[in-house]
């Protein structure tokens, strides 16, 4: 396939959101990053946002439409990964993130919680299964280690 690299991409972008929503806990949806600063989104408010908007705009740009209400029933921490894991595998996402355990330029691996979808909504249900994290490198993990 002439773009399946996109697809290969952006499979790991399905992954990262949800291994970031698994690292909070239902009672942790509430929390703003700085409380008195309404711009910025809740957990809660992140998830929701992720859902509809991603849900609206491969409907609007690209016509795709998984059929499916793009929030799930219960506003739970696991449902909304179990909701975005069903809705995401017919359509790949659209935010070019990562996350690593350094600078690209030091070779760092890419690092997930989990090493695919089906591990993460098992070790999930499970009440949390993550990978450990590597230790410190005595690289620096940022381009400005002295700020």
């Amino acid at each position: 396939m002439r773009y399946g690299f996109l697809i290969d991409t952006y499979e790991t972008e399905r992954l990262k959101a949800m291994s970031a929503w698994a690292a909070f806990q239902d009672q942790d949806l509430p929390f703003r990053p700085h409380p008195t600063d309404r711009r910025g989104r809740s957990v809660l408010e992140h998830m929701v946002h992720q859902c509809v908007s991603e849900d609206a705009w491969f409907k609007k740009m690209l016509g795709i439409d998984v059929g499916a209400r793009p929030l799930p029933h219960t506003e739970a921490r696991l449902d909304f990964i179990r909701q975005y894991a069903t809705d995401s595998r017919h359509r790949s996402t659209y935010g070019p993130t990562a996350d690593t355990g350094g600078l690209g330029i030091h070779d760092a691996p890419t690092i997930y919680a989990y090493a695919d979808e089906a591990a993460l909504l098992q070790g999930e249900a499970a009440g949390g299964r993550k990978a450990a994290l590597p230790g410190p490198t005595p690289k620096p993990p940022t381009e400005r280690p002295g700020v």
